[in-house]
């Protein structure tokens, strides 16, 4: 978890722009600070993933998959 708390942190300071992040690499970064990701950067939630980034539940965002996308390009400065 620290390292890839780490890596996220490197990436950011750096300004990497080609980033995907996954699996754990999304957990990580819910726990962050993290107010904003460059546009470039490709996340690949599961829906409880995605429910965690941006509090919004599961079932919500089943229903309205268009609303958690924009929720959570809002959240990271993403749109």
């Amino acid at each position: 978890t620290q390292n890839l708390k780490s890596l996220i942190e490197q990436a950011l300071t750096e300004n990497i722009q080609n980033v995907i992040l996954d699996a754990d690499a999304i957990t990580v970064l819910g726990q962050m600070a993290v107010d904003r990701l460059p546009k470039t950067w490709i996340l690949t939630p599961h829906t409880g993933e995605l429910s965690r980034l941006v509090q919004i539940s599961v079932e919500q965002i089943e229903k309205n998959r268009l609303m958690a996308a924009q929720a959570t390009a809002e959240r990271f400065g993403c749109l």
